[in-house]
Formats: C-alpha cells, sequence, structure tokens
C-alpha cells in the first residue's frame, strides 16, 4: 500500500467518525429533548391537578 493511499484511508477514517459522531449526538439530544419534553408535560398536568385540589379543599 502506498503512502499516498494510507493519508487517503486515514482522512476518510477521520471523516466517518465525525459524521457518525454528530449524526449520534443529534440523535441522542434529540429523544433527550422528548424526554424533557414529555416530563415538563406530566409536570405541567400534576401542577394543575394540585392547584385544583388546593383549590377545593379550602
Amino acid at each position: 500500500m502506498r503512502i499516498g493511499q494510507k493519508i487517503g484511508y486515514g482522512y476518510a477514517l477521520c471523516i466517518g467518525i465525525a459524521i457518525l459522531g454528530t449524526t449520534l449526538g443529534i440523535v441522542v439530544g434529540d429523544y433527550r429533548h422528548r424526554e424533557a419534553l414529555q416530563q415538563r408535560d406530566i409536570t405541567h398536568q400534576q401542577q394543575k391537578t394540585f392547584a385544583k385540589l388546593t383549590k377545593h379543599s379550602i
């Protein structure tokens, strides 16, 4: 294998790893973001329920 091929393969490997890492980061970030939104909605509903219960208890 010539040195030029080795360099080319090295660059291709680096670019491949960068693309894979970026894609994985986006996928994981999107998943975590959706989880956070779901938890926010649950918390908001709990707050509304608590407010109703407090209002009717007084």
